[in-house]
């Protein structure tokens, strides 16, 4: 980049249980970021949703804990790890910096429902997190295990898929030729939704992924869910075999 001239602001990154991937970023790569971060003399905005729901695999430090001069700007939420109800997330900072955030917050919309933030200080004072994230975990472990046995039985041979250690998404590639944006109005016909992967690109270069939620439906939901989505995905592919063929 600094061939080029061109200049990062700053780095940006969901390190756990990426969304929409479900990857997590290895220790070596977290402590490539910070050196990168120093040598551009750049912020580091680490995004942590999904931490606390990890379901296999070693746990690894966080960037800002290796942060050598306060440098990373770490986010978490309670609407991931505790009720979806419960839209509110924290930011741990330089203080100047969250000095700024608040008075940014307050522009946006008035600041945050204080309802909703005497229970999620009622939450922490009671530690109720720490008795409900392990039975989430015991749930989620359950709902992906099964995803990813539905994928492995149902799914084209020349599909992949993501192997998450946490959080709450699998990455689905499927047949280059399969647009999963047109897919989606076959695919909800036939009872399953999902979001396509254009949907996180910044442009429209890959067409054939898909990210698929485990923690919602129940594990019969997921079995038969899988079971339809693969259905649709042969359904598609033959017609656009056809329509290729027909072309030729």
């Amino acid at each position: 980049m600094k061939s080029r001239g061109k200049l990062p602001k700053f780095i940006y990154v969901i390190p756990n249980y990426h969304n929409p991937g479900g990857y997590t970023l290895s220790l070596e790569r977290r402590k490539h970021l910070i050196d990168l971060a120093v040598d551009f003399n750049i912020p580091i905005v680490e995004d942590n949703p999904y931490g606390e729901l990890r379901y296999s695999g070693s746990k690894i430090p966080s960037i800002k804990s290796m942060d050598p001069d306060n440098r990373v700007i770490y986010m978490g939420t309670f609407s991931k790890v505790m009720t979806p109800g419960l839209r509110i997330g924290y930011v741990i900072g330089e203080e100047e910096f969250i000095s700024k955030v608040n008075l940014l917050k307050q522009a946006l919309d008035l600041s945050t429902n204080t309802l909703s933030e005497y229970i999620a200080y009622e939450y922490l004072k009671r530690d109720v997190m720490k008795k409900q994230i392990p039975k989430n975990i015991e749930i989620y472990t359950k709902k992906r295990d099964a995803m990813l046995t539905a994928l492995s039985a149902n799914f084209p041979s020349n599909s992949t898929w993501s192997k998450p250690d946490g959080g709450m998404f699998v990455w689905a590639t499927v047949d280059p030729r399969i647009d999963t944006t047109k897919m989606l109005a076959r695919s909800v016909r036939n009872g399953v939704a999902y979001i396509s992967g254009v949907s996180f690109y910044p442009n429209a270069e890959k067409r054939n992924n898909m990210r698929i939620n485990f923690s919602f439906p129940t594990v019969p939901e997921i079995h038969e869910g899988i079971k339809r989505l693969a259905r649709t995905l042969d359904e598609e592919s033959a017609e656009v075999i056809g329509a290729t063929a027909r072309a030729a």
